[in-house]
């Protein structure tokens, strides 16, 4: 009996160890007024790496990125799938070739900078901390 225990014990920890592993530290914000409810991680990709530069109405998409700390690392790995410095490379090169023309990306040193600038511009984007929600900006839901 005591074998059966352990065992159930260990497959009850293994399965909560997993869901704890998948949490996200981080959400994708939008302005309040910005209609957007959903974005595929695959259009999310897009508008953060400046191959998507317009929303669904035609107007220009403003990325708002953190320039580092955990929660930009953890949101490049999983959504954009590059590290910090990758991410960084991509856009110089993007500047410095000419081929960031439509695409407009700001870089912020904090999360409440960031939500500042969301929270001031309809078509911004960003990602925060989940501690760092409030009612002055809207989350939006990342699909697969």
């Amino acid at each position: 009996m005591k074998g059966k225990t352990t065992i159930t014990l260990i497959a009850v920890f293994l399965l909560c160890a997993s869901t704890w592993g998948s949490a996200k530290n981080y959400t994708v914000i939008v302005h309040p007024d910005n209609p957007i409810q959903t974005l595929t991680a695959k259009e999310l990709k897009m508008i953060f790496l400046g191959e998507r530069n317009t929303w669904s109405d035609g107007q220009q998409i403003k990325v708002a990125a953190l320039k580092n700390g955990e929660v930009h690392k953890e949101f490049l790995g999983d959504m954009v799938k590059l590290n910090p410095m990758k991410f960084a490379m991509h856009w110089k090169q993007k500047i410095f070739t000419g081929s960031a023309t439509g695409s407009n990306i700001n870089f912020f040193k904090s999360e409440d900078k960031l939500k500042e600038y969301v929270k001031a511009n309809p078509t911004a984007i960003g990602y925060i901390s989940v501690d760092s929600t409030d009612d002055t900006i809207k989350e939006i839901k990342i699909t697969e």
